[in-house]
């Protein structure tokens, strides 16, 4: 609670009120004590039920969308690059990763928001819905 209190008062420009403090260390605590706090753990990737619905036994898309949540789900509309060379980190064809990225982008699970191509350090990049 020192430490909070102590970072408040001086690294920020307008401190929070003190029972703002109080209440995020509380927050804190609870996740903490729940086992909720995934910082500094291992990735996870949470799939709802009406995604698992969404997806239609397509196995390939529920592998692809956990792998993606998995590695980009804290970004939290942030972009990532898509590009045809993770078929290979999937030991996948070229096809069947082209074919699981588009049902993914179809069923509203990815956006492209740049095609990419334009040379090798252009990917496409995505982001997840």
């Amino acid at each position: 609670m020192a430490r909070a209190m102590a970072f408040n008062n001086m690294e920020l420009a307008a401190p929070l009120a003190e029972s703002e403090v109080l209440k995020t260390i509380k927050s804190a605590q609870n996740y903490q004590n729940s086992g909720n706090n995934w910082v500094g753990k291992e990735a996870r990737a949470i799939v709802t039920a009406s995604e698992l619905d969404k997806i239609e036994g397509n196995a390939d898309a529920a592998y692809l969308l956990i792998k993606l949540k998995a590695a980009h789900g804290w970004r939290q509309g942030d972009s990532f690059a898509l590009a045809n060379a993770y078929a290979d980190a999937l030991n996948w064809t070229l096809r069947r990763f082209r074919t699981t990225r588009t049902f993914l982008t179809e069923k509203g699970f990815i956006r492209c928001i740049h095609l990419g191509g334009k040379g090798p350090n252009d990917p496409p990049l995505y982001v997840l819905l």
